[in-house]
Order: structure tokens, then sequence, then C-alpha cells
């Protein structure tokens, strides 16, 4: 998953200003999964805004900006979401890097996963 569609996702859940969103990478996120500094988040936050994907819901203090997501944002990661897993047109399993996990098609094959 890239940071555009990690954004978009906090973002869906609710409004959120580019500091809280460093401050969730930090806490949450940097902890388990991978690091995203405020030198990425916001260039990529402008980007968004610039195609509107999401806007700017309120603005505070020394310029600090509530970003929220608009419908087409939450359309982009929509389809985000369901494009990441796949490679050159053919869906991926999201198992695939499970020691052990071997993909299987179709219903068929999931009536011989019982077998084996």
């Amino acid at each position: 998953m890239s940071l555009r569609y990690a954004l978009l996702g906090l973002l869906a859940h609710e409004p959120a200003s580019g500091y809280g969103l460093t401050k969730y990478f930090e806490r949450n996120v940097g902890r388990y999964a991978w690091h995203a500094k405020h030198t990425q988040i916001y260039p990529e936050l402008n980007r968004l805004a610039d195609e509107g994907c999401i806007e700017v819901v309120e603005e505070g203090p020394r310029g600090r900006r509530t970003y929220g997501l608009t419908d087409m944002g939450r359309d982009s990661f929509a389809v985000g979401c369901c494009t990441q897993g796949q490679i050159g047109g053919a869906k991926r399993s999201r198992f695939a890097h499970v020691p052990g996990h071997r993909a299987r098609r179709g219903r068929r094959a999931g009536a011989l996963a019982a077998t084996d």
C-alpha cells in the first residue's frame, strides 16, 4: 500500500491535520508497518488536495489545516484498495507471502483444498 492510500484511508475514518497524521504514523503505523515522516506526508497531502481528493475543512492558528476526504477521494481510495493486490493484470493472493501457502484458483480448487 502506498502512502497516498494510507492517508486517504485515515482521512476516510476522520478529518485530521498533517501534524495529527504524522503523529499517528509515528505512534501506530510506524511501529508495525513503515515510517512516514512529515517530509513525505505534507507533499502528499498537497498533491491530494490539488487533485481534489481531499479538502481543507478547518483552518486553525499558525496555518494549521484539517483535511477531510472528498467524494473523489473516497472513490480514489476504493479503487486503489481494489487494485493494490493486482500485479500484471492478475490478482495476487494476499497470503502469497505466507510460508507454505499455495494460491488456489476457482471453486474446484477450494473443494480440492479440503481433500489435500
